[in-house]
């Protein structure tokens, strides 16, 4: 299986949902390990709690992808692995996460969702911006 490759170039405004994605799986690692680990995920649950779940509406990069785009094309998730993060005939770590039955199974991928973010935050580059003069 060929490598993924991190090294990206983003615009200023995904280096920023970059990171305030990471934040967002963050909260949400947090919040799950308080949660009793064999009891089922409650996406209504968390968002009660924590105002955000691990669904697109809540996701920066989601967010800001669909803003501009009507497609993940330009998410630096959807660049790495060529497929959109629901894609249920590519199964990424996010539909395993979002289809898990217990919350110890969810920490495990959420954990994975945040070494791939990671990765993409430690190897991408700033695309330069050019001003209109």
């Amino acid at each position: 299986m060929k490598k993924p490759n991190y090294k990206l170039k983003l615009s200023p405004a995904y280096m920023g949902a970059l990171t305030d994605t990471l934040t967002h799986w963050h909260l949400m690692i947090d919040w799950a390990r308080k949660q009793p680990p064999d009891a089922e995920p409650d996406a209504d649950k968390m968002e009660a709690h924590l105002g955000e779940s691990w669904y697109g509406d809540y996701c920066p990069l989601c967010q800001l992808t669909l803003k501009h785009a009507n497609s993940c094309k330009p998410c630096p998730l959807y660049r790495i692995a060529g497929v959109p993060c629901d894609d249920l005939n590519h199964p990424s770590k996010w539909v395993y996460l979002s289809d898990c039955a217990t919350w110890r199974g969810w920490l495990l991928y959420a954990n994975q969702m945040i070494a791939v973010l990671n990765n993409i935050a430690l190897n991408a580059t700033m695309e330069e911006q050019h001003e209109d003069t």
